[in-house]
């Protein structure tokens, strides 16, 4: 429903509380959030506050009992079966990612992101995208109708919220009267680029938590910063995503970005849900630390940490480009010890931009003299030497999170974690980013090159602007030496169209997969070199003694290569299968993507890689003729009759008339006979099948079918088994190391876990009893498949959609 409520005698001299607010004469909405006495309560002055987290908590304090509620109930059902609310009901009953809305909408649909941003706002009302998003057209047009509605027909003033208070800096940008060194300055900006106290621009990729700066004295100061993958480019660009600021006898400031709008204290910076932690515990930032020697100051996007005593100051910015939240930050000493005590990503504040990079004790590093260099491999290896283990971080992590989550970098971890092809993406670079990020003396910055490819337009004017305005060293003295970690390999992203096909023979070891947006090329007919034939052998593992197929669809049910069904309700992107060495190093990832609708999930859309192609797949709930798909990441990209994904053709047919039913193929015949990947769409259901699988074929692949010759649902570490699905469906959620195969991210990524229903059994059951569609009708429906198991699924599905179509899924 959509309710106006009236008041005709409204009694304003009364003491009416509640969700609609106190009325009183005159009005006064300050005291429209407020405690059960009528004592007001701050209204958040950010409007992503008032759509998000602050207003849910505060909502809640409005939830009521079963003694309280005056609902009439029907005949079987109670207040517990609407309260989801009450005590710890409601804790975890919230989360709406504005940010993935948001882009979202940028990609299918940008009108909208215009019809909800009002007259003189910067950002679209994040209730208005929700409601565009969740409910359509229809309820998108009510919402812009009732507020402009509500705007012209209220008598009074818009309401103003008091402006934030200016920002007061305490820290000067000058020595103090008794210091011997000037101030030092540091910037870290963008997937980050830093310059150093000393003006050495270099670029830091590593992903993981990283000292910043630490004092290698009897003072022991320390500033750390945590860094995270850009989206879509797990070895790509990186971005700060936290910094955390610890020394004795002062108080550890913590300010990094949540996991989501629901974590812990979090106040929206548009899209972006932002943490301070107070000597690790979180508070909210509005409020400031309450302290007198350490201060946080917020105005805007802007938030100023000071430590008054040290003189101190870290100035940040919450940035979000292209839908990446992170922050650029100015690192000020004003009190600065110039003699070589510090250390760390930032430089030694000395003079002396020579020893700007260096080993842990100060020993100085040869600095590359070329710009490329101190953007790429050799920046990289030398920045993970300051990666941080569990026992060395000062950060504070929420709930169910760990050291863990945000660690890509220590040990060998971060080996395998960059493979930037600087080379590659020049080329596919507009010539007018090219001109743009070319500096007076000729010489292109490849950091620029990254932040326009990477983070987009705003990103590439922030980066010209800080670098022309902050002063940087002109290296030219020391000359180019050998690195000591290795150098980054040629690689190359997805290609427009699909590639050759796999050799016969060994091939070099299999590429990282798609690492930036392919270029768009002319639609050429592809010519498919043919393949030696493969003899058939009395293999003890040939087609006869397997299962016809394996795979996952519905509900969502898993089917293992043995045979055996199995249930996982999460919502979130699963490693289905992946061989990095399929087809002689080609490789293979197939991945899908869940989504939950009250106690059941089912599968949206999934994505196969083979070789450098990457084929996506989506279902869509109208049953229109038109397959939704992308094809190397070009939305509905052109499928002539020879494409092929890594060289093996593609095949596409339709089995009923009105379209609901939309059966791709992969045929693999060409390498393992008989072998074949099909994908079928059902209106919004999507099914993925190995059909005829090898042990040649797929013998080496693991994810959630388990292990081909044993059956076991091992874990990533490939000993460990794992019985308990719920748990095995979290183990193969996709990582950052996997390759992210969607065009798009979706909410939840990890580090945020998979999305379970509270009690996907138990709910099943008191649905299967309720339920207006029969057992036995779901049986009849489902008689015609062979398979027991099948079956089973088979009327799980009607029961649960209630609906008797289901079954042309199967």
């Amino acid at each position: 429903f959509s309710v106006t409520y009236w008041l005709v005698d409204c009694r304003c001299d009364e003491t009416l509380v509640g969700i609609l607010g106190q009325p009183d004469s005159p009005k006064d909405w300050t005291n429209d959030w407020h405690t059960h006495d009528g004592t007001a309560v701050e209204i958040p002055s950010r409007r992503s506050d008032r759509r998000g987290k602050k207003a849910y908590d505060y909502s809640r304090t409005w939830c009521i009992t079963a003694a309280e509620s005056k609902f009439a109930y029907e005949t079987g059902m109670s207040h517990s079966d609407f309260d989801e609310c009450l005590g710890t009901k409601g804790d975890e009953n919230f989360e709406i990612d504005i940010g993935a809305i948001i882009e979202d909408f940028e990609q299918t649909d940008p009108d909208v992101i215009t019809q909800c941003t009002q007259d003189g706002d910067d950002e679209p009302d994040e209730g208005c995208l929700v409601d565009c998003f969740f409910g359509g057209e229809d309820a998108c047009k009510e919402f812009t109708d009732t507020v402009a509605t509500v705007i012209a027909e209220t008598a009074t003033e818009t309401i103003v919220f008091p402006p934030e208070p200016e920002i007061t800096l305490q820290v000067p940008e000058t020595p103090p009267a008794n210091g011997v060194c000037p101030v030092c300055k540091a910037v870290g900006w963008g997937d980050p680029h830093i310059i150093t106290f000393d003006g050495v621009s270099y670029d830091v990729h590593v992903k993981g938590e990283l000292t910043f700066l630490k004092s290698l004295g009897a003072r022991d100061l320390t500033i750390q910063a945590r860094t995270a993958i850009v989206a879509n480019h797990p070895k790509g660009p990186a971005v700060t995503t936290g910094v955390v600021v610890k020394e004795t006898g002062q108080p550890t400031i913590q300010v990094s970005l949540g996991s989501s709008s629901n974590s812990e204290l979090a106040t929206m910076f548009g899209q972006c849900p932002v943490q301070l932690f107070v000597n690790g515990v979180a508070t909210d930032i509005d409020a400031g630390t309450g302290l007198t020697d350490a201060t946080v100051q917020v105005k805007d996007k802007r938030i100023v940490v000071e430590y008054i005593n040290t003189q101190i100051r870290l100035d940040l910015n919450v940035r979000v480009w292209r839908n990446t939240c992170h922050f650029s930050v100015t690192y000020f000493l004003a009190d600065c010890p110039c003699d070589g005590s510090l250390v760390g990503i930032l430089g030694q504040p000395d003079g002396d931009w020579k020893n700007d990079w260096h080993e842990h004790d100060g020993t100085a590093v040869t600095i590359p003299a070329s710009h490329r260099k101190r953007r790429g491999q050799e920046a990289y290896d030398y920045s993970l030497t300051w990666c941080l283990t569990e026992a060395e971080s000062e950060f504070t992590y929420e709930p169910t999170m760990s050291h863990a989550d945000h660690d890509f970098c220590s040990g060998t971890k971060g080996d395998d974690n960059f493979d930037l092809d600087i080379d590659q993406i020049i080329a596919e670079t507009t010539p007018e980013v090219i001109t743009k990020c070319t500096a007076d003396d000729g010489e292109l910055d490849e950091g620029c090159v990254f932040d326009c490819n990477f983070l987009g337009d705003e990103a590439c004017d922030e980066f010209l602007d800080i670098v022309q305005n902050t002063a940087t060293a002109e290296i030219t003295v020391i000359t180019d030496g050998p690195t000591s970690g290795p150098t980054a390999g040629p690689t190359s992203g997805p290609t427009a169209g699909p590639t050759s096909g796999p050799t016969s023979g060994p091939t070099s070891d299999p590429t990282s997969g798609p690492t930036s947006p392919p270029t768009t090329a002319p639609v050429t007919p592809i010519i498919v070199p043919s393949l030696p034939d493969i003899p058939n052998s009395p293999d003890p593992y040939a087609l006869s003694d397997l299962v016809d197929s394996a795979g996952s669809q519905g509900d969502p049910h898993f089917k293992t290569w043995k045979n055996e069904h199995f249930e996982y309700h999460g919502q979130c992107d699963l490693v289905l299968a992946k061989d990095p060495n399929f087809a002689d190093g080609l490789g293979l990832d197939v991945q899908i993507r869940t989504k939950l609708v009250r106690f059941w999930s089912y599968i949206k859309s999934a994505a196969i890689r083979i070789g450098n192609d990457v084929f996506e797949v989506e279902g869509d709930a109208e049953g229109t003729v038109e397959l939704r798909y992308w094809m190397n990441m070009e939305f509905q990209g052109p499928l002539l009759v020879d494409t092929t994904i890594g060289g093996f053709p593609i095949i596409f047919n339709s089995r009923d008339n009105n379209a609901n039913k939309k059966i791709i193929q992969i045929d693999l015949s060409s390498k393992y006979p008989g072998a074949m990947i099909e994908i079928q769409v059902w209106k919004e259901f999507v099914k993925v099948d190995f059909k005829n699988p090898t042990l040649e074929a797929f013998g080496n692949a693991v994810g959630m079918l388990g292990d081909f010759e044993s059956g076991k649902t091992f874990g990533r570490d490939g000993v460990t088994e794992i019985d308990d699905f719920h748990k095995f469906g979290n183990e193969w959620q996709v990582l950052p190391t996997d390759l992210m195969l969607f065009h798009k991210a979706e909410s939840p990524q990890f580090p945020k876990k998979c999305i379970e229903p509270e009690d996907p059994r138990g709910e099943r059951r008191r649905r299967l009893e309720e339920s207006s569609v029969s057992v036995e009708d779901a049986e009849k429906a489902c008689a015609s498949l062979t398979d027991e198991l099948d079956r089973k699924d088979c009327v799980y599905d009607i029961i649960a959609t209630q609906d008797m179509a289901m079954a042309g899924a199967y």
